[in-house]
């Protein structure tokens, strides 16, 4: 399964374990987590209009679990991380089993430029 979510300023759910909360049977691994940085590395006036060099932006990224909320101070996995313009993150070596309900919620410093796409297994 694939998950897809344009990121914005505010911390909003990419994805979300499917399943009634605390069923131990009812469990999906995180196989990849993707994020693109859409914009045009070549555009000049995205560096006069945001004030990062050609439209580099960062992200934050958070396991949260079901019933928490996200806090940088507790369940963060991501900070700041600046993706240049026209470049793509992968995070795939490691792998996160989340428990129904459970949830990876992210945020960019800039609207509508960075593509978070999750790609999860039931387990």
């Amino acid at each position: 399964m694939i998950e897809n979510k344009l990121l914005t300023v505010d911390i909003e759910t990419i994805f979300t374990a499917p399943g009634t909360p605390g069923d131990l049977n009812s469990q999906s691994a995180v196989t990849t987590m993707i994020f693109c940085n859409v914009a045009d590395p070549d555009d000049s006036t995205l560096a006069l209009s945001t004030g990062a060099a050609g439209g580099d932006t960062n992200i934050d990224v958070y396991l949260v679990k079901s019933g928490a909320a996200a806090d940088p101070l507790v369940n963060a996995i991501i900070k700041s991380l600046r993706i240049p313009a026209g470049e793509t993150v992968f995070f795939d070596t490691e792998r996160v089993v989340l428990g129904a309900g459970d949830s990876i919620r992210a945020r960019a410093s800039e609207n509508s430029k960075v593509v978070a796409t999750v790609s999860v297994l039931p387990v």
